[in-house]
């Protein structure tokens, strides 16, 4: 090619085309991945972005869950410090024989004076007869059906007895309140049930001896348990039998014990 014959506008045209082809391919080879990269960058720093946003709210969520759940149990410690005996099953025979003191010992008492309280109480507080087998008694909620309570006064003092219920230290449920007469000698009648949740779940049942090897019975009393093995828990002894009072009934427990 003549070199003379090229003129100044050809050497603009082929170096104008020279400068775009090359930044053409610049922009392919190095710009581009970059822009690319960038690009995948942007993308994952807003995804980790929107990822720490839920993982702050998350946590926060827990921590507040966790919050909740702790104030939760310190409630239900209060409540069980006041309402529930201190009855485990962990040991079956232990844990019926602390059943019977309570049921005789404290529950009955207990019910007897809040029957009592601001009203004049017509009933007799009777406790149905524990149980004698540790291996067939209900360890996870246990149920008292006291019966029907009949109290007398005015529609006052008979509201805040119902209320009261709620201070017994006790846990009760007072259920289909009827109320007759006239005031101030008003009758009112309620169904009162006791209910218990023991503190630690049931331990493994207890290898009982036979009819024959049952000792210490009383009549009216559950017989003593025996275990047929050394290594078996001692034998509890009869249920505890309070002394019968004027108000006390004879087919349950009474105010101190249970009936015969």
């Amino acid at each position: 090619m003549n070199l003379s014959k090229l003129r100044r506008l050809h050497v603009i045209i082929i170096g104008s085309v020279a400068c775009v082809v090359f930044g053409v391919g610049l922009y392919f080879l190095l710009i581009r991945p970059v822009d690319l990269q960038i690009a995948q960058v942007s993308s994952e720093l807003a995804s980790s972005q929107a990822v720490g946003s839920r993982l702050m709210s998350s946590r926060q969520g827990l921590e507040e869950a966790i919050s909740k759940v702790d104030l939760v149990q310190t409630k239900l410690a209060r409540y069980e410090t006041s309402k529930m005996p201190n009855l485990s099953f962990a040991e079956r025979d232990k844990g019926m024989i602390q059943l019977w003191h309570e049921q005789s010992e404290m529950l009955g008492p207990i019910l007897e004076r809040w029957a009592r309280r601001g009203v004049q109480s017509n009933s007799t507080i009777t406790l149905p007869a524990p149980p004698t087998n540790p291996n067939q008694m209900e360890t996870n909620l246990i149920r008292i059906t006291v019966g029907k309570i009949e109290v007398v006064g005015n529609f006052r003092s008979i509201l805040q007895h119902i209320r009261s219920w709620n201070t017994c230290p006790r846990l009760v449920q007072i259920d289909r309140p009827s109320l007759s007469g006239t005031s101030p000698a008003l009758t009112a009648t309620y169904d009162l049930t006791v209910y218990i949740f023991p503190r630690t779940a049931a331990g493994p049942e207890i290898k009982m001896a036979g009819a024959g090897g049952a000792t210490g019975a009383t009549a009216g009393m559950p017989p003593a348990m025996a275990p047929t093995a050394p290594t078996a828990p001692p034998a509890p002894p009869p249920p505890p039998t309070g002394a019968g009072g004027g108000n006390e009934g004879t087919g349950g427990m009474g105010r101190r014990g249970m009936g015969t």
